[in-house]
């Protein structure tokens, strides 16, 4: 059995360096990283999305755990059809490690008026 952690290459701002700091935490305690790259996925068919997942989840053995960090920084579209590849993985169990995005937005945001 392996943990994999999910990081999202090509990606800057917060979510990359919290996304990175995680990793890093995780590699020291033997966790493999699994590794996503960031691309416009709204031009892929499901189809092609699906081609992409099997390959990203080509390394998972049953009974494997991965710790998947949400947001990943792609669109929703990616995370879910990432997240039901795992989950649909023979003995394959799923942490969610999910991050905070409000605090990544400007103050101003939040202003009434």
């Amino acid at each position: 059995m392996s943990v994999h952690i999910t990081k999202t290459y090509n990606i800057g701002g917060l979510i990359g360096l919290r996304q990175n700091a995680v990793k890093n935490a995780g590699e020291t305690l033997g966790f493999k990283e699994m590794s996503l790259f960031k691309f416009p996925d709204a031009y892929d068919s499901d189809d092609e999305l699906h081609v992409r997942m099997d390959g990203i989840i080509a390394s998972l053995c049953p009974e494997d755990i991965v710790i998947f960090q949400h947001p990943s920084g792609e669109s929703p579209r990616y995370d879910g059809f990432l997240f039901e590849h795992l989950r649909r993985y023979h003995g394959t169990k799923i942490v969610a490690f999910i991050q905070e995005i409000a605090s990544d937005r400007d103050d101003s945001e939040y202003l009434c008026g």
